[in-house]
């Protein structure tokens, strides 16, 4: 470990919960963000017989999913730069606290006003280019920097941690809660508006988009911190006991295969091939929260709790400097 007395970086309690809240926030709301544009436009643009009935279940949940975390994380990254420590540079948080207010404002009065367009018209025509272009320029942009911002800012938080620890706990920390919003879109939003597709718009729906999306913004990021997960049993920052380690490598395990032997095969597949199921649909809800979000949620409190014990640790060696 690097022992430079003059970049110990001395944290507050209060330092510690802005950094814990206004990151958990940010790797959330870019979760929701990037499978919103990426996946969840791209499907949606394929629903026409019941449009309305499936655009009032989007909007009412995304209002609990993406809209009041949205307006929450201005409130977090002004807390983050009122509480900032030495290490967060002033620059980084004075920049996020700008991008912070462009993204939520964006999807509180630009992007959720152009959902009632989409209900009465669909996301076709001059609805579906808006949308897509404001989203870019005022969501997908803005989150896409505050995320090179936080990494910076966690490199130099955890600078008293020797660089490979340190990279595979940033990895870890910020896929884990970058997943928690491509999570809660998948099953709290999406899962429950396909019961309202219907079995005529259901081929295209179920195959608007890209394979290469979903891997690359949902099903890799998911999974692997499993791997990063092995590796921190051997690697990982000071001040984080093996246990930690060993927790989410076995949830990560648990969740790949219940989901690799029931949720795919029996379901997901099923739902390709057979068609629209509201039985499936109704078994993928109830047993996804169940087998999934559960263990999930055992998860995201060890890897916050992980982070909140990495900057204790710090703060412990700068007050012996």
């Amino acid at each position: 470990m690097n022992a430079t007395s003059h970049t110990k970086p001395l944290f507050s309690n209060s330092s510690v919960y802005a950094m814990t809240a206004y990151f958990i926030l940010l790797f959330y709301n870019a979760g929701v963000a990037l499978m919103t544009y990426f996946v969840g436009y791209p499907a949606w643009a394929n629903v026409h017989e019941h449009l309305r009935a499936y655009t009032d279940v989007v909007i009412s949940r995304m209002t609990w999913f993406s809209a009041l975390p949205a307006a929450a994380l201005p409130a977090a990254t002004l807390f983050l730069w009122l509480y900032r420590p030495p290490t967060f540079p002033r620059w980084a948080a004075s920049a996020s606290v700008v991008l912070a207010a462009v993204y939520s404002g964006a999807t509180l009065f630009v992007v959720f006003p152009l959902y009632k367009e989409i209900n009465a018209a669909g996301l076709i025509g001059p609805a579906r280019e808006r949308i897509f272009s404001e989203s870019m320029r005022f969501q997908v942009a803005p989150v896409v920097l505050l995320l090179f911002i936080a990494v910076i800012a966690l490199n130099n938080l955890l600078e008293e941690t020797r660089p490979l620890p340190r990279w595979i706990f940033i990895f870890v920390f910020s896929l884990t809660f970058y997943t928690l919003g491509t999570n809660c879109m998948e099953e709290f939003v999406n899962y429950p508006a396909w019961l309202k597709v219907g079995s005529t718009d259901w081929n295209g729906f179920r195959h608007a988009g890209t394979v290469g999306a979903f891997a690359g913004l949902y099903l890799i990021p998911s999974y692997f911190p499993l791997f990063l997960g092995a590796w921190m049993l051997w690697k990982r920052p000071p001040g984080v006991p093996r246990s930690f380690a060993a927790a989410i490598l076995l949830t990560e395990l648990w969740i790949l295969i219940v989901s690799a032997v029931y949720f795919v095969p029996r379901l997901q597949i099923a739902l390709n091939n057979k068609g629209f199921s509201e039985p499936l649909i109704q078994e993928l809800i109830r047993n996804s929260f169940l087998y999934r979000q559960i263990p999930a949620l055992a998860l995201w409190g060890v890897v916050g709790w992980m982070f909140i014990k990495i900057c204790r640790y710090q703060a412990f060696l700068g007050s012996m400097v």
